[in-house]
């Protein structure tokens, strides 16, 4: 979070107002809800987010996702992705199935929310290269069948404690709870709380993964008592890579020990 100027960015500083500051687009039907500001040190995070009166929908980009164990429908137009991902070894050949498809996501999802996630061993060099090469994956689609990825036997446990099976896993995103956010939580909490006083409240849209979530003040209060009733921020498990990242900025004083 280092604060660039905005025009290198690709944001026109000349005609570009800030939210709140500069005052809010279209207050007749939308409310706008801050999370933050945080000082981060070298920055700070900021979520604001957009209540929709008319379709009562709460529009948010980082602070909460809801996680599918389908894939998105646009993999549809190019599964190899997923398909890559899915397999043991990379002289496997990408095979296309439903099941593969959502092996392939769910390590997708693994990596985008731990980067490093406890499951995942990363094999020699000598083992990625025996394994390259092999007939049908000489193309870049397959990577040449370079595959630096190894899973173990217990990775699924793992990927469903992110995913819903029934509807999309409603959670704050690990990356964000551990780096951004992990001596934030009484902000966050206060922001809930702040959330559920809105009673016209029905639905949330996050940025990414899935969308519309079921979002009304009950579920918001259920996801509070859930974050207030397990660990914050935790550094063990697939956690241990966010936090020794973290850790590492508190020790080089780039992150402040209190927000």
């Amino acid at each position: 979070p280092v604060q660039l100027p905005l025009s290198w960015l690709g944001i026109p500083s000349s005609r570009t107002r800030i939210l709140l500051e500069d005052g809010v687009p279209h207050p007749d039907v939308c409310d706008w809800i801050s999370l933050g500001p945080l000082d981060l040190g070298v920055g700070r995070f900021q979520e604001i987010s957009c209540l929709h009166r008319p379709s009562a929908a709460l529009v948010v980009t980082d602070a909460l996702v809801g996680i599918a164990a389908n894939p998105p429908a646009i993999f549809d137009r190019d599964p190899t992705p997923l398909l890559f991902h899915s397999r043991e070894r990379g002289d496997e050949p990408l095979a296309d199935s439903p099941e593969a498809r959502r092996r392939g996501w769910a390590r997708l999802v693994l990596f985008a929310s731990y980067l490093r996630p406890e499951p995942l061993v990363v094999p020699s060099f000598a083992d990625v290269l025996r394994h390259a090469m092999k007939p049908g994956l000489r193309s870049a689609r397959a990577h040449f069948g370079l595959y630096p990825f190894q899973w173990e036997p217990d990775w699924r446990s793992s990927a469903n404690a992110l995913m819903g099976e029934q509807e999309p896993h409603l959670q704050v995103a690990p990356v964000l709870e551990r780096l951004v956010l992990p001596r934030a939580r009484a902000t966050l909490l206060a922001w809930l709380d702040q959330l559920s006083q809105r009673s016209e409240l029905c639905w949330l849209v996050p940025a990414h993964y899935s969308a519309p979530l079921s979002f009304t003040p009950e579920r918001i209060q259920e996801l509070r008592g859930q974050l207030t009733q397990r660990d914050w921020a935790p550094s063990t498990g697939s956690w241990e890579f966010l936090g020794s990242i973290d850790q590492q900025l508190l020790d080089l004083g780039v992150v402040p020990k209190q927000i």
